[in-house]
């Protein structure tokens, strides 16, 4: 086989989708929501997405009723009744390891998107940000630059694609692919809109959207975001550890992907959720407190887990986990997003 022959073949597979690890944008479509959405301003909700602008009222969430391709999108829906107009949107941020060799070059930026019946904007913005600084807020990057790089796109209730691009300036470090829009009057039960198969790339040229796999995306959503819940009704285990003390303990818990830096604990619930075995350990007072104790790394955590205890032993082993009687409200979340 020829040289040219074996560029071309190359060429072929790329328009065809052939080719992985074209798209820059994790959780494109929304198929992983390990946070269950959000309705809150500035915070990420469907994972990897943040809502930022506003104020206003709205839900973030994944929908599986597409009616096309994975069935995946994420929706951002205008809580009916609600009369704020301030500006609006979503946004994801890509880390400055897999942003600074965009500098200089040009990308192409493709999506799909639908209205609902009572979509109220008049404006839909795809944008291109761009920064200098390393790992910054997605949307408050130093001397960011704004390319508008879709402007008021004319959207409909059926899924349209999209697709633009933009060159990156040379001393750029970090990316972020956001979409804008202004609501308007007070907000029908379908002011709303679906996007779905956001993919940025590089290139003058937008390919078919590549597909992986569920497993593929849930991790890379989990280097910036990683969650334990209890089960309803069973115990769960959360770690292993020991107590250091006649007082107090701490525990390791791995995460199943390197994260992207030292993460932030959440732990969900009330004291009275968590368990610590053996059985016979007291029950009350026990917290679980944040990460950042000593020892904490991006692949392996230590954390301080219980400062209350009264009759422990200094060296003793424990299991942390979910008490199962308490209905399933443990969770630990561990949130190294941008």
């Amino acid at each position: 086989m020829t040289r040219a022959r074996d560029f071309a073949d190359l060429a072929g597979s790329a328009d065809a989708g052939g080719l992985t690890g074209r798209n820059l944008i994790i959780n494109p479509s929304g198929a992983v929501d390990q946070r269950g959405g959000s309705s809150t301003i500035n915070e990420y909700s469907v994972d990897r997405w943040r809502s930022f602008g506003g104020p206003g009222g709205f839900t973030i969430s994944q929908r599986t009723d597409a009616g096309e391709g994975d069935g995946n999108a994420i929706r951002f829906h205008r809580t009916a009744g609600n009369s704020q107009t301030s500006a609006i949107g979503i946004a994801q941020g890509i880390e400055t390891k897999n942003s600074k060799f965009l500098a200089g070059k040009t990308v192409i930026l493709s999506f799909r998107a639908r209205k609902g019946a009572d979509w109220s904007p008049t404006n839909f913005d795809a944008i291109i940000y761009s920064g200098e600084g390393t790992d910054e807020n997605p949307v408050g990057m130093t001397n960011m630059k704004t390319d508008i790089i879709v402007n008021d796109a004319s959207l409909t209730t059926s899924f349209q694609t999209f697709t633009a691009s933009v060159t990156i300036e040379s001393d750029k470090t970090q990316l972020t692919v956001a979409f804008l829009w202004t609501p308007s009057g007070t907000a029908g039960a379908a002011d709303y809109v679906d996007i779905r198969e956001v993919q940025l790339e590089l290139g003058e040229k937008a390919t078919p959207f590549e597909h992986r796999s569920f497993g593929d995306e849930l991790a890379r959503c989990q280097r910036y975001f990683f969650q334990m819940r209890e089960g309803s009704g069973e115990f769960t285990q959360f770690g292993h550890g020991r107590f250091f003390s006649t007082s107090a303990g701490n525990a390791l818990i791995r995460f199943p992907q390197c994260m992207r830096a030292n993460p932030d604990l959440t732990a969900l619930g009330a004291t009275s959720d968590y368990d610590f075995s053996p059985t016979n350990l007291p029950q009350s007072g026990q917290v679980v407190t944040t990460a950042n104790a000593a020892g904490s790394t991006a692949d392996v955590i230590g954390m301080a887990v219980g400062n209350n205890f009264s009759s422990v032993t200094t060296g003793a082993m424990y299991v942390l986990g979910g008490n199962a009687g308490t209905g399933g409200a443990a969770g630990l979340q561990f949130d190294a997003e941008l």
